[in-house]
């Protein structure tokens, strides 16, 4: 619902049978998101110290969670600034008066069955 307020979003894109799909998800929830990318190659890490074999390079590995780590980094001081820009701005109350105006503006012009009133007024 838009009364809401604005939903800034994280998006990122991955690999999806060997088409990139890109793909968004709540700006405030991407270290949620961030933080299980990471994990999942630190797994494939940790299966290949068990095992000693891996289909993945090692330093592919590492290299994969040292980006990731600098996402997470990006993402948690973008986070501040765009959480503070939205409650310094009152965007969700800007938000808010808009879609109530609308509401306003658009039923205005209605009857109770819901259809547009004509005048003919000159």
């Amino acid at each position: 619902m838009y009364a809401r307020g604005p939903k800034p979003k994280y998006r990122y894109a991955h690999l999806h049978e060997g088409h990139v799909e890109v793909e968004t998800v709540d700006y405030q929830f991407a270290g949620v998101f961030i933080k299980e990318q990471i994990r999942q190659p630190r797994l494939k890490l940790k299966a290949k110290d068990e095992d000693g074999t891996s289909l993945y390079e090692e330093d592919d590995i590492r290299k994969e969670i040292e980006e990731l780590n600098k996402n997470y980094d990006v993402w948690e001081q973008t986070w501040k600034e765009v959480k503070a820009f939205i409650e310094n701005n009152d965007l969700q109350d800007f938000t808010m008066q808009v879609c109530v105006d609308f509401q306003y503006l658009f039923c205005r012009n209605r009857d109770q069955h819901g259809a547009r009133k004509f005048s003919m007024r000159t």
